[in-house]
């Protein structure tokens, strides 16, 4: 089962790569930072909602791209050598990931899981593996005629900045904070007060970008939704 689903998702992404572009506000330190991310190609989306139950859930929890936040066929090199090694490797990464969270929320205040990821993106990989620059940019582009990430996207993954690499690769459902440190995924939304939404720096313009991105996720069910109504709180408010 892991292995279709490994299978259809890798498709998913090739597909959806392209589709993802940044969407630039203006954050409180005067810099142009990223808050959402555009909402993808429709044909990109119908492939997402292709996966029947799967897309609620990518809708609701995702904090990254798709094509970030798996590693397709092109990056498996000499290091997980075939699907079985990546879904190895990758339970491995969870296992390690969820003890750490456990980890965390013992000895952190005011511990948020739900503001914080158990996704594993191609930037562990990278840094799990030690893959140097060059090599991946070859992986990246097997052919002349093309490249798996952009040129832009590899200088951001390859910056190991996690302030850029939020802002470049936040899922199109999710919010990044102004200063760029904390990713907040849609169902982060749904459980919390409107007063925590101004709490995290959300703006009356980030909450439309926002609204965009999730009634393209959701269309008309949007609005028979609970968050539609906090939503409409939230914008009404001085």
């Amino acid at each position: 089962m892991k292995k279709v689903l490994l299978f259809i998702l890798s498709g998913i992404i090739v597909l959806s790569a392209a589709a993802y572009a940044v969407d630039k506000a203006s954050g409180s330190n005067g810099e142009t930072n990223t808050t959402t991310a555009a909402v993808p190609t429709t044909a990109a989306a119908e492939d997402i909602g292709g996966m029947g139950g799967a897309d609620t859930e990518m809708f609701e929890g995702n904090f990254y791209t798709l094509e970030f936040a798996n590693i397709p066929h092109l990056f498996y090199g000499d290091y997980v050598k075939d699907d079985d090694g990546y879904i190895k490797w990758l339970d491995e990464k969870r296992a390690e990931r969820a003890a750490a969270h456990l980890e965390a929320a013992k000895n952190t205040d005011n511990w948020d899981p739900l503001a914080v990821t158990s996704e594993i993106t191609i930037l562990d990989y990278i840094r799990e593996f030690s893959i140097p620059r060059e090599e991946f940019e070859k992986m990246n582009k097997p052919s002349d005629d093309y490249q798996y990430f952009t040129d832009k996207q590899v200088d951001v993954i390859y910056s190991f900045d996690e302030v850029r690499i939020n802002r470049e690769f936040v899922y199109f459902t999710a919010y990044v904070t102004h200063d760029g440190k904390t990713i907040y995924p849609k169902k982060w939304f749904g459980a919390n007060p409107i007063e925590e939404w101004k709490r995290i720096g959300v703006s009356k313009a980030d909450m439309t970008a926002l609204e965009k991105g999730w009634r393209y996720a959701y269309g008309d069910y949007l609005e028979s939704s609970d968050l539609y109504q906090k939503m409409k709180s939230f914008q009404q408010q001085p």
